[in-house]
């Protein structure tokens, strides 16, 4: 467990930018933090596996994405982590 990850893309480098200013108001604060969540979720979730299936859509037979196994549970895992 001793891998550390740089987030470093654009959109989290700039709104940890505006966290940083003194003139951001608690609010504008909490819901930065709260994106900033969100787009580290996004990528620590990058390499999650996918697997195809096979479904029925209103239109046609598609083959699509999904989670390999359904493990949920890393996944929620991520976002309990990253909303704390």
């Amino acid at each position: 467990m001793s891998k550390v990850v740089v987030m470093d893309h654009p959109l989290i480098q700039h709104k940890i930018g505006i966290m940083r200013r003194t003139d951001t108001g608690s609010k504008d604060f909490r819901t930065l933090v709260s994106e900033v969540a969100m787009l580290e979720c996004y990528e620590a979730t990058r390499d999650l596996k996918l697997t195809d299936v096979e479904i029925d859509t209103p239109i046609c037979h598609a083959t699509v994405k999904e989670l390999k196994g359904k493990n949920l549970q890393s996944y929620l895992f991520y976002v309990q982590v990253l909303e704390w």
